[in-house]
């Protein structure tokens, strides 16, 4: 396939996005990796300890992100708590995760969003009962809104989003004076926060004629409130789909 080698810019955390860049490397594209975000624990355990040693108090467990998934079972197992919770799950990443710690998801949504999540659970299944919600800090209330008519969600904190700590490196000014040149032509984002980080790391930014891809419609939502123009979202909100959406922009608009 005859791309132009168009350069695309991956925006998520390190470790995060190259899978999804080998996608796009693969159809020919220039990749590089630019994190806008960083993906650590929380300073402090206590809250989420607590809710781990009442486990049985509640009937199921939400996820809607590995990286909730990967910091919460990982303190489980640091603790030596076994869970028996019904555990649900936004995305094929996200249980997939949960698989790799070796326990089975209860329920899946057919569309990877938390708000497909809230339509299609079955409220008899839930109505009166109680769930944990690990999540990060940064992640948006919708499941806990949309459900609390129905449940009580108990949420707590297991990660933390925060600005990557690479300002000052050369690859950094080296992106953004790539930027500034219209050297890039493509921008993808993952999240509402990763646009965020963007525009607080680049403020100057000016998209112009740089193609605008997001996984989603709440980073779309964020894309627009920033007044960016967004180009491309797939209709499965997964990274394979995005990668598939990308190929398919410039194969038509080459």
């Amino acid at each position: 396939m005859n791309t132009g080698k168009k350069r695309i810019l991956v925006t998520r955390a390190i470790n995060s996005g190259e899978e999804f860049g080998k996608e796009l490397q693969n159809a020919g594209y220039d990749v590089e990796y630019f994190p806008t975000i960083e993906i650590k624990p929380v300073d402090d355990y206590s809250q989420v300890d607590k809710r781990i040693k009442k486990l049985k108090q509640y009937d199921g467990i939400f996820f809607t992100s590995a990286n909730a998934v990967n910091y919460f079972f990982k303190r489980c197992n640091e603790l030596k708590v076994k869970v028996e919770n019904k555990i649900y799950a936004v995305g094929e990443k996200t249980k997939e995760k949960v698989e790799e710690f070796g326990y089975k998801v209860h329920f899946v949504p057919e569309t990877y969003s938390a708000e497909q999540l809230i339509s299609s659970l079955p409220l008899k299944e839930i109505k009166g009962k109680s769930f944990l919600f690990p999540r990060g800090n940064l992640t948006m209330k919708k499941l806990k809104e949309g459900l609390k008519e129905y449940a009580n969600i108990d949420e707590v904190e297991v990660y933390a989003n925060s600005l990557p700590l690479n300002g000052n490196t050369v690859k950094f000014k080296k992106i953004v004076n790539s930027l500034k040149a219209k050297e890039v032509n493509c921008l993808t984002f993952f999240s509402p926060s990763s646009i965020t980080n963007f525009m607080m790391m680049v403020p100057d930014f000016n998209q112009e004629d740089i193609i605008i891809a997001v996984i989603g419609n709440t980073t779309k939502t964020k894309a627009i409130e920033y007044g960016l123009i967004v180009d491309i979202m797939p209709v499965v909100s997964t990274a394979d789909s995005l990668a598939e959406s990308i190929v398919k922009y410039f194969k038509k608009n080459n």
